[in-house]
Parts: structure tokens; sequence; C-alpha cells
């Protein structure tokens, strides 16, 4: 309660009249009936999950008054507050509960009432009776969505050997203000989700690179799903095709190690390329059967492939021989020398650095 004095002054632009000063006088009294909380922060909320708080009204008058809970109509889908009529007892307090639960249409619904950040803000009013004044207060929350999105809307893993592994490389984003645990579940059993076998935890916003293998153990098509679920309970499906075949080209051995081997000095060692596929009649058949084949060898290795290159009949096998000659590259070389030539000038340091300490010790002259 105050007693509030203004004074305002009203004049002419081109000064014909004198100024005129108007004195505002005002008297503020508290009203019987305010709000413990001008503004209830929900902090961060989730769609379609149910948050709750306590409103609590303060009535000062000496007798009971009736109030009423007043929501604007595009957010009654969203928050209710119950009761929403009620008595406020004199000198005595009255509390409501207010039950927020963003539907996914809030962002459309409410969006004059989004602020920066996905910050939510309800205004909600009080009406008294006898009060001329409405109380008001606001609801306020960062509202997020939980979705998580996936870089393809499906992975075509194409032909894949029942030998061999086949690693497709996809990515998931996620969209929800808050951070997400989650986990690739109920895969089949001849896929593996790579990096932490599926697990781990999004951060807001962040997009995460992962790796699906699938090593198909039967021959035919595969039609499958991968699904990611949330803490939450939320599930994301990506769909995912694979072809299980057998190669009709064949190594007779995955792995060749060869032994150490000085610089100059040469190894050998020799595997065998099987074409698995029948003869069949009828020549155009045959010539279909036939395949050829390419070994590339990375750059930088010291290594020969005789024959790189060829094609094989139905049921022809052919030996390849493997050649390793290890050699003293250029670059090796001039990196050896820059690594000894800063070993000699750290050394060349650390002396002067000891001979600079040594000199200083003998300046001292000891005091008797």
């Amino acid at each position: 309660v105050a007693h509030h004095v203004n004074r305002f002054e009203v004049s002419v632009d081109d000064g014909s009249v004198e100024p005129v000063t108007v004195t505002v006088r005002a008297n503020t009294i508290d009203l019987p009936v305010y709000v413990q909380e001008q503004d209830i922060y929900l902090k961060y909320c989730m769609v379609d999950w149910l948050y709750q708080d306590s409103v609590v009204l303060h009535n000062r008058a000496t007798s009971a008054l009736r109030i009423k809970f007043e929501i604007p109509s595009p957010l009654r889908d969203h928050v209710d507050v119950l009761p929403q009529n009620g008595v406020v007892q004199a000198n005595s307090s009255f509390s409501a509960q207010l039950k927020f639960i963003p539907l996914s249409s809030i962002f459309k619904d409410c969006r004059k009432f989004f602020g920066e950040g996905q910050l939510l803000k309800i205004p909600i009013r009080v009406r008294v009776a006898d009060q001329t004044r409405c109380v008001p207060f606001t609801v306020s929350a960062h509202v997020t969505g939980t979705d998580i999105s996936f870089s393809a809307k499906e992975l075509d893993f194409g032909c894949c050997s029942i030998y061999e592994s086949v690693r497709m490389p996809f990515s998931m984003t996620n969209h929800c203000l808050l951070p997400q645990l989650f986990g690739f579940v109920s895969v089949p059993d001849f896929v593996t989700i790579q990096p932490n076998d599926g697990f781990g935890t999004l951060l807001p916003g962040e997009t995460l690179d992962l790796e699906a293998v699938v090593h198909a153990k039967v021959l035919g098509d595969h039609n499958f799903s991968i699904t990611c679920t949330t803490e939450i309970d939320r599930h994301f499906s990506l769909r995912c095709r694979a072809t299980g075949v057998i190669p009709h080209l064949e190594v007779s051995q995955p792995l060749i190690r060869f032994a150490p081997t000085a610089l100059g000095d040469v190894r050998q060692a020799s595997f065998y390329i099987s074409n698995n596929s029948k003869s069949e009649d009828g020549s155009r058949k045959n010539e279909i059967m036939r395949k050829s084949f390419h070994i590339v060898v990375p750059e930088g290795i010291d290594l020969t492939v005789s024959p790189s290159v060829g094609t094989l009949n139905p049921g022809q096998r052919l030996r390849v021989q493997l050649t390793f000659g290890p050699t003293l590259k250029k670059e090796d070389i001039e990196n050896e020398a820059m690594e000894a030539a800063r070993q000699e000038v750290l050394k060349e340091m650390e002396r002067k650095k000891k001979e600079k300490s040594t000199d200083c010790d003998s300046a001292l002259i000891p005091l008797l």
C-alpha cells in the first residue's frame, strides 16, 4: 500500500500555448487474493508426457472469496487446473493442481505463445468474486519433441556373400532439446550395430554416425528392420534389405601371413582362386558362368601379385603367387633423418641449459 504522485507537462510544438502541468495522484492497495508464484517454470517438458505442479492462492480478506481459473482457449487441450472453481477461505490459502500435457499439436495450435528456444509462456488469469481486477500468473516451459531421424529411409546391402560381412554406414539425429539414451534391441541374429553394439546417448541436436553389419547365413532375400528404442519407450525403425548369395569365385584362404622379412629380401606365398559354378550344357550358359577377377594391391605396399587379373571357366582353379619384398623408401629415410636432427638439437639445448646453470652456481658468493 502506497501513495503515488506524478506530474506530466503538456506542451505545443509551435509555442503558441504555454505548457500545462498535470498532477496525477493515486493510492495503491493490495488485492485480497494473490498468487504465491507469479511465474511457474516447469523446465524442459517432452510432448505427450504429463507434468504437474501446484498453484497456491492466498486470501488477505476477512471473508471467503470465490475464484475461477481462466485458460486461453488454444491451450485448453494441453493445460488444465483442477479444480477450476473454488473458494478461498478468509486469511487462508487455496491449492489447485496444475496439469500440463503438451500434445504433439501444441507447436501448431499455440504458435503465438512460443518464444525463442521453444519457450512456451501460458498466461492464466484468476477471476475473484467482487474483485474488479483479475489475478494473472504465467506457466512457462521449454517444450520439446522426442523425435529421432535417420539419414536414410532404407538400407540396401545388395548381394551379400554368406562367407563375408557387409557394412553399411548411416547416421541418426536427435531433434530433442534433452539428451536421449538409445539402444538397438531385438535386431536379427545376423545383424550387428556398431559402435558399442548399438547403445549410447544422443546429445541435443547431435548427429551420430553408426554402422550396420550384415552377415547373411542363408541364401535368398532378407527384408527386415532395425529398431532404435529410447529410454522413454519410443521406437524408430529403419527398413533394410539384403540378398544372401554364394560367390562363384572363392579363395582357398582368407588370410596369408608372411614370415619376418629383412629389407632387400623376398618372401613368397600362394593361394588358389576357384570358380565354383557348375558347367552346364550349352556354350552360351557356360559363357555366362565364366567369372573374371582383379586383385588390387593398396598403394605403398611392397607386394606383387601374379596374375592380378584373369578369367575362370566353371570348375576351373587358378594358383596365384604373392611376392613380398620390403624396401626402404625415400620418405622413410627423410623422416628418420629429421627425427635424428631433432634429437640432436634437443641434446644441444639440454647441454647449454646445464652449462648455464653451472655458471650461475659458481657466481654465488657465500655470506660469512
